[in-house]
Parts: structure tokens; sequence; C-alpha cells
């Protein structure tokens, strides 16, 4: 039986989709500034949803809720609320962008799938392996006994008929050893076969690590063709335009990456610009896979507090 040797940490590694998301592209000039947008809330409303999103209406409505309640906890008064004809008019549009996310989480779920099932036979196998090497540890120290036994026991009888035969007792003990040695032999045989049908087992199992590991690898590198590459695209705008007052989200990995968008521009929508620090809501650029939850950043913090008057003792 020959395994093959997988070199399982080596395929791992995914060099993965660098996706730097710049959120907007708003300029100052175009946010409403001034102590007025703090003195009575901003609305909105669901302008559009394209049905490639997985997303309700309803769901998205909590989402931006949510958003705006961020805002107006840290501002300490209400600075964003739904109207069914409110100012600003939310779209979620469906575009090459979302369809590129779409894809690449798509491929990496295969890939884990992949990756489970081999790490779940991978298990199996060295369960089986070992098995199969402690059965034929214990065959071969067994056969080895027995050998030496059948050794023993012809080499007597040759003594004895060397020298005419043997008395009656030592003959009927002969014969009663050569009785246990062929039923030992027949246990013997048997033990051989459970421990070729053990040496199977492994082999079947290795057989399907190596074939579940060359799907990975392809699959692996067909991820790193088609996204191990840095793409720079908009996630959402703030858009102002005479009258009109719109917010377009474009693409989004996940509700939770959803929901800093939402928070980020409708900070525009609130009057606020861009801000320097990573890591601040109000940061122009996010990292794929770089969203673990939402929160306001000091920094944050201070420009809505600042953009309403209401800088708070200590949050410097």
């Amino acid at each position: 039986m020959i395994l093959r040797v997988i070199s399982y940490l080596l395929y791992l590694l995914i060099f993965g989709a660098v996706l730097v998301l710049i959120l907007d592209t708003i300029e100052p000039a175009e946010l409403s500034r001034g102590p007025a947008i703090c003195s009575e809330p901003v609305t909105y409303h669901i302008a559009g949803i394209d049905e490639q999103f997985d997303i309700t209406r309803e769901e998205l409505k909590v989402l931006i809720d949510n958003s705006g309640r961020f805002w107006s906890n840290a501002a300490g008064r209400n600075l964003w609320e739904y109207d069914s004809q409110g100012d600003v008019a939310v779209y979620l549009i469906y575009d090459e962008r979302q369809q590129l996310v779409e894809a690449e989480q798509g491929l990496s779920q295969q890939i884990q799938t992949q990756r489970m099932q081999f790490d779940r036979l991978y298990r199996d196998f060295h369960q089986q392996k070992e098995a199969h090497e402690e059965a034929q540890t214990a065959y071969r120290n067994r056969l080895s006994d027995y050998q030496s036994r059948v050794e023993s026991h012809n080499r007597e009888v040759e003594e004895w008929n060397e020298q005419g035969g043997a008395p009656s007792d030592v003959k009927h003990q002969l014969e009663e050893r050569q009785r246990l040695l062929e039923k030992e032999q027949t246990e013997l045989l048997n033990i051989q076969n459970e421990v070729n049908r053990t040496a199977e087992r492994v082999q079947s199992v290795t057989q399907r690590i190596n074939k579940i590991h060359e799907r990975k690898n392809e699959l692996i590198d067909d991820y790193n063709n088609r996204f191990a590459r840095e793409y720079r695209f908009n996630q959402g705008e703030y858009i102002t335009r005479g009258n009109e007052r719109r917010i377009n989200i474009y693409h989004f990995q996940s509700r939770i990456h959803l929901q800093r968008v939402l928070t980020h521009e409708i900070g525009h929508a609130l009057g606020l610009g861009h801000l320097e620090r990573p890591g601040s809501i109000m940061y122009p650029v996010v990292e794929s896979g770089s969203v673990r939850d939402v929160q306001l950043s000091d920094e944050d913090l201070r420009a809505i507090q600042q953009l309403c008057n209401r800088v708070t003792r200590g949050s410097d």
C-alpha cells in the first residue's frame, strides 16, 4: 500500500481579494452644514431596492434607522427619522461591484466547504491509519511467535522421527499441539484478512482526501487568479443635485457591512465631512473583511457634537 504524502498546510493559504472600498467621493461643499441641520431631524425614504439584493424593505429600514440612531445618540438629540416623503432618497443599486463581491463570497464558501471536508477526512484518515498500524503490529507479533512455535514443533517431530517414533503419550501431545497450531493458523489468516481490510479502508480515505485536496487547490487557484489583486471602487455615495438629496449604496458583503456604509453616508447627509483617522466611521476608505462591528470613534463623536454645537466635556 502506497500512501501519497499530502502537503496539507501549504495549500491552506489564500492570498485573497484585497478590496479597498472607497465609501464615497463626496466633496465637503456638497454637505449641508450649520446648526440648522441639528435643529430638526433629517427625514429619509427608501426610494428603490434592486431585486438582486437579498434584503427586504423592512430589513433595510431597520438598518437605516439603527445607523441614524448612532448619530442621534452621539448628539443627544433626534437627527434622523423615516418619512414616506422624506428629503433624502435611499437607493440600493445592483451593478458589477456587487456581482464581484458575490462571486468572491461564493468561491470563498466553496473553498471553506472543501476545507471542512478535508479536515474531517484527514482526522478520519489518522484514526484509520492508527487502527491499521495497531492491528498490523499485533498481527506481526503474533505471527512471529506462531512461526517460532511451529519451527520448535517441527524440530521436535523430526527428532522423534529420527529415533524411530515417539512414545504414545508424547505422540498424543505432538498431535494435540499440531491441531492447535493448525487452528491458530486459521485464526492468523482471518486476522491477516482483517488487517488487509483496514489497509483498504485507509487507502480509500486517502484517495478521497487526495480528490478533495486537488479540488480545493483548483478552487484556490481559481480564486487567486480572479481575486488576488487590489480592487478600488465606491460602496456608496451621498449626492445633492439642486433639491435632490440621495444616498446610493452599490454593494455590501454582509448586513454589518451594509450598516457600516449606511452610517457613513447618513453622516454625510447630516452634514459631516470625511475624517482623517482610519477606523472612524467617516474615514473614506475601508478594506474588505475589516468590518466587524459598527461603532463611532472618538473622532466621529467630536465631529457630530461640534456640528450640533454640543461638544461634551472630556470628549477630546
